[in-house]
């Protein structure tokens, strides 16, 4: 739907060591996370590379295109320009069958073609040719520069002050940078039109194996088209064909960034009185409480738009960033049925049944799977008519962010927060997050996501890496064990 892909991210126990992935033919030892996100070590189990990554054939440095969420790109634009990336099977990659994944766009009309070969130190095991695809109207509208203006740097209160002035809705790039004294910084770039016109690609190209260790894999990607249209490289990954899996040791099992559900016994009690729950048939007399190593979820068993509250809990005290629900079933309480409650996965399903007349969801009804992993939370949403709203979610900031992948961004004091869609649907983001503002009838999924901010641990946003982790830790083939 958004033409993005992103590579498999596994979220591991706070203190994690001796960190390998296991395919059927082999296993490799990962040197370190592929990032921090609060204390969670976060690795990327197979090969993925970006536009510093790569050998430009004209030596050209990476660019940034301003219209995808500030992602940087290697441009092509002569024929027979081309970029590579190498690799060691045995060191970088473990055996096994792996297709190729690559996330290209062109500013043809018409589209672009090219060659994306795959060698050994002996041939070529991939050399096919593919067809970047473009649909967009090529039409834009140049903003003002004097609406808006910004120091590089403003504090977290000034810049909320300045965009809530300005428009809610405006379309800038908000980059987090740093902390001095706990007050979050950010890099403030203007949303100017980008060198390559025209919507990302995912391409994937047909499976093959890595047999044979110590052999070094060349990757190229090469425009193969006269004229004088361009190509831009935005990144590009290994997939396994098969299940593969993550082996580590941990010194302890327990407070190490695993999934919990706890009973409040009374409503609003105070943390030291909850009851940690493991058994899926627990009746509540409480609140329901649903956390993982980011995200603290509570929901009382009352009218759900007034009884729900969301924290980020990856500091030393959770701190309230908000509320989340379901708008369209938000006045009536929400039934809630716990599947499975394991240290790294949770499952437990809404039934949603009666609506209400400002959703046009009163005859309407919605079924929705909820899993939790350390790392994320994926609600898969059965929907039963048609109907708008759907999840809400009301941030305490009013600085809301819209992106063109399917990510709406909230910028609060201690996290980035907000939801990740699935669908192109027409969102709401004044003064809250709405998930869609049309009638709609098919099922999709939604990523609520809290990310931390920490003094030593900046956010850049070249892939998003923050959120690609999330999506991609519920949807990938990769085991924890």
């Amino acid at each position: 739907e958004f033409g993005v892909d992103f590579p498999p991210h596994v979220a591991l126990p706070i203190g994690a060591s001796n960190v390998k992935i296991k395919t059927l033919q082999d296993s490799i030892r990962l040197s370190s996370p592929a990032m921090m996100v609060g204390n969670i070590p976060l690795y990327r189990p197979f090969p993925a590379f970006y536009p510093y990554d790569v050998t430009h054939s004209g030596n050209d440095a990476p660019k940034v295109d301003n219209t995808a969420y500030k992602s940087r790109y290697n441009l092509l634009d002569a024929v027979g320009e081309s970029i590579t990336y190498s690799m060691v099977s045995g060191v970088d990659i473990p055996l096994g069958r792996y297709y190729l994944v690559l996330r290209l766009k062109t500013d043809s009309q018409t589209g672009e073609n090219v060659r994306v070969v795959i060698s050994d130190d002996n041939e070529d095991i991939i050399n096919d040719t593919y067809t970047i695809s473009n649909d967009i109207e090529q039409q834009y509208i140049t903003k003002s520069p004097e609406k808006y203006s910004f120091d590089i740097c403003e504090s977290y209160n000034d810049l909320k002050s300045s965009i809530e002035m300005i428009d809610k809705k405006s379309n800038l790039h908000i980059f987090p940078m740093f902390n001095i004294n706990l007050q979050p910084y950010f890099l403030i770039v203007n949303n100017v039109q980008t060198e390559v016109l025209g919507d990302w690609n995912v391409i994937r190209t047909e499976p093959f194996n890595i047999t044979k260790k110590g052999v070094t894999y060349t990757i190229s990607i090469q425009k193969i088209s006269d004229g004088l249209t361009k190509v831009a490289f935005n990144y590009g990954f290994l997939m396994p064909t098969e299940k593969a899996r993550m082996a580590f040791d941990v010194v302890t099992e327990y407070n190490v960034g695993e999934c919990k559900v706890y009973d409040t016994i009374v409503t609003d009690a105070e943390e030291s009185s909850w009851k940690q729950i493991f058994n899926p048939e627990h009746n509540f007399t409480g609140d329901i409480v649903v956390q993982n190593s980011m995200m603290r979820w509570v929901i009382k068993q009352t009218i759900w738009k007034n009884a729900t509250k969301v924290y980020n809990v990856a500091g030393d005290t959770p701190v309230e960033i908000g509320a989340l629900y379901n708008k369209a079933f938000g006045d009536e309480p929400v039934v809630i049925i716990f599947k499975d409650i394991k240290p790294n996965y949770i499952k437990f399903i809404f039934e949603l049944s009666t609506g209400n007349v400002e959703s046009s969801s009163i005859v309407a009804k919605e079924y929705d799977t909820v899993e939790v992993t350390p790392f994320n939370m994926v609600i898969n949403k059965h929907v039963i008519g048609s109907y708008k709203d759907h999840y809400t979610f009301e941030p305490k900031s009013n600085l809301i962010v819209e992106k063109n992948n399917g990510v709406i961004i909230a910028i609060e004091p201690s996290c980035i927060c907000g939801l990740v869609k699935s669908m192109n649907y027409t969102s709401s983001i004044d003064g809250k997050i709405i998930e869609t503002t049309d009638a709609v009838s098919q099922g999709s999924y939604i990523i609520p996501f809290v990310v931390p901010f920490k003094t030593e641990n900046t956010i850049n946003s070249q892939d998003m890496a923050f959120i690609s982790s999330v999506v991609s830790s519920h949807v990938r083939k990769v085991e924890r064990k």
